[in-house]
């Protein structure tokens, strides 16, 4: 299949697998309007992937993020990455190399078992959006992000898949002080953290319960997801960001009178809960 499209050299996506230990050969490299490359299990990049001067787009699965080429680094055209490590590795720091690809401006781990984040993730200066969920689960320290002054979307969510365990709800708040310089988020997905025991919430208000009233950090909200949270009432600053166009708050304890209030203050953002509540007809 690999030497099918080499021959057809306008071709701008390849997915590559396999079963056994597989070196991607040189003559890849003829692709040159190769623009998205999946390299999935097993299968090794050549040394001068660089040379793929239209390569915006990189998928990275288990052995191939540890042991990219070197030449990986030297690239200036991959502007997304996407990093799975999962199954049965233990888990690792994330890796090294990740943090050397300064031009890259989205990056997605899917799943990753990472034990440290280091805060040499900052260098990443032109990072617009990034996504942590799914790979928080082995983590004892959540890094300053403060350095990720372009960012304008960020998914730091408590999620487990694939049976992973949850991470600990002492990281949430290691969360919400990482990130509290970046007031240009547009984007910011919360959502899935919640304790284990009552001791834990953050916010308590006779008898019920809620997280840090942080947002007004920021500003130019356009879309806030905290569904799974299982929380009894919102912060108060949410009420006041006036650009927020959707609010995801499903599988939360709220009352009818608490999705009023978002209606009411935030009439024109659309919103996913559980309690169903008419907007007024506007007159």
């Amino acid at each position: 299949m690999l030497y099918f499209c080499i021959l057809r050299k306008q071709v701008n996506l390849i997915w590559i697998s396999s079963k056994q230990a597989y070196q991607i050969p040189n003559s890849f490299l003829e692709l040159q309007q190769l623009d998205k490359l999946i390299v999935g299990k097993n299968c090794f990049l050549p040394e001068n992937v660089h040379l793929l001067k239209n390569l915006r787009e990189l998928w990275l699965k288990e052995e191939g993020v540890l042991n990219p080429p070197y030449g990986i680094r030297l690239s200036q055209s991959i502007k997304k990455l996407d990093i799975y490590y999962y199954g049965d590795m233990e888990p690792i720091p994330m890796p090294e190399w990740i943090f050397e690809m300064r031009q890259v401006e989205k990056i997605r781990f899917s799943v990753c078992r990472f034990a440290t984040i280091s805060e040499k993730i900052n260098q990443l200066e032109n990072l617009v959006d990034l996504d942590l969920g799914c790979s928080l689960s082995d983590l004892e320290m959540f890094p300053d992000l403060s350095g990720l002054t372009k960012l304008r979307c960020l998914d730091v969510s408590g999620e487990s898949v694939q049976g992973q365990k949850l991470p600990p709800y002492s990281l949430f708040p290691q969360v919400l002080e990482s990130i509290k310089m970046l007031k240009d988020l547009e984007y910011l997905d919360l959502s899935r953290w919640r304790p284990k025991k009552k001791t834990e919430w953050l916010v308590v208000d006779n008898k019920r319960h809620s997280i840090p009233d942080v947002f007004d950090r920021y500003p130019h909200l356009k879309e806030l997801s905290l569904c799974g949270m299982k929380l009894d009432f919102l912060p108060p600053t949410l009420f006041e960001l006036k650009n927020l166009k959707y609010l995801n708050i499903l599988d939360n304890n709220l009352d009818s009178d608490e999705v009023k209030k978002i209606i009411q203050r935030l009439p024109d953002c659309r919103m996913d809960s559980d309690v169903v509540c008419y907007k007024p007809k506007r007159k």
